[in-house]
């Protein structure tokens, strides 16, 4: 594709959440995607024993994950748009509360991340993720592919960390509610293109399945 307003190659890139390959375009173009998970469960079954004597209400299980991604950004010296394109990119492409950015273009990212189940269908996690930007020349970019950040000439990398949690309960097989809540601690990168203010957020919902 062409770039109209520049004149410059746009090589777009696909996006899935469930492989995790290296994909290369005709020039310099890549999307690195790579994840490791550990995963671990004691399988305990808790019993009621005060009413119902050997029923069982609920498994505690736990799992770690860690993941790391690439993805490449603009260099204006070179006749090739370098800022990845996500076809199709999912509003909760780095956890649930963040779908309004950084986004998956021009960023380096690390996400640990534990999950935990628990008795009477309640299930919890915590997550921890850390942005940098790939390409100094380029900003940072919404969930969508917009750009919400120029680089303003800033040479700082480092574009801040979110730690967030999530707790869900299904009640039965149809009503569910969850909770998330998160802060957004800015990097230097934003303190010096300003404004550079962390951010706290937070969503309550609720679903039923008929």
């Amino acid at each position: 594709m062409i770039d109209a307003a520049n004149g410059r190659t746009v090589i777009p890139g696909l996006n899935d959440s469930h492989m995790h390959p290296i994909r290369e375009g005709l020039n310099y173009t890549m999307e690195l995607i790579s994840a490791i998970w550990v995963a671990f469960s004691h399988g305990k079954v808790v019993s009621n024993d005060d009413h119902a004597p050997g029923v069982e209400i609920g498994r505690q299980e736990t799992r770690f994950s860690a993941k790391a991604d690439i993805s490449t950004g603009d260099h204006p010296n070179s006749n090739t748009l370098g800022t990845f394109n996500p076809l199709f990119p999912k509003g909760n492409y780095f956890g649930v509360l963040a779908t309004v950015g950084p986004g998956p273009l021009n960023f380096i990212d690390i996400h640990p991340r534990i999950e935990g189940t628990f008795p009477y269908e309640i299930a919890a996690s915590f997550d921890w993720i850390v942005y940098w930007r790939q390409s100094l020349v380029d900003g940072v970019y919404s969930v969508p592919g917009s750009l919400i950040r120029a680089a303003d000439g800033s040479r700082a990398r480092f574009v801040g960390h979110r730690p967030g949690t999530e707790v869900r309960w299904q009640v039965n097989t149809h009503l569910w509610f969850q909770g998330d809540f998160g802060i957004f601690y800015a990097g230097r990168f934003l303190k010096e293109t300003k404004p550079g203010c962390n951010l706290n957020y937070w969503a309550l919902c609720a679903g039923y399945k008929f």
